[in-house]
């Protein structure tokens, strides 16, 4: 009986996308005015907290992920290559995902707050 469990746990399709031919992608998102900070080199930035990304394929949505208060964001898809797409233009707005993928890709948005 105690071999039976695991077989009904994997028949239940509880199984995660990179065991199923897909990956993970982790990252942040930020977003700033562009300018210079006085307080460093480089342009402002500031984390999107709460921000819903969408990835989709074809033109039909398959996954969303929500930034938490960090920026930081984590989405499991199917193998492939999608659009993003959040409530203003992000970059980069395309990215591909490869089997057992587990890759960081962070996205930028431009808040245009001077």
């Amino acid at each position: 009986m105690l071999v039976l469990i695991p077989v009904l746990l994997v028949g239940c399709g509880g199984g995660s996308a990179a065991s199923e031919g897909g990956g993970t992608l982790f990252g942040t998102v930020s977003g700033g005015p562009g300018g210079a900070c006085p307080s460093q080199e480089g342009p402002c930035s500031i984390p999107a907290s709460w921000m819903t990304l969408s990835f989709s394929r074809d033109g039909s949505p398959t996954v969303t992920a929500t930034t938490n208060a960090a920026g930081h964001y984590r989405a499991h898809l199917p193998a492939g290559r999608y659009a993003v797409q959040g409530p203003q233009p992000l970059k980069p707005r395309h990215v591909e995902v490869a089997a057992g993928d587990s890759r960081r890709v962070d996205f930028s948005v431009d808040t245009k707050i001077s």
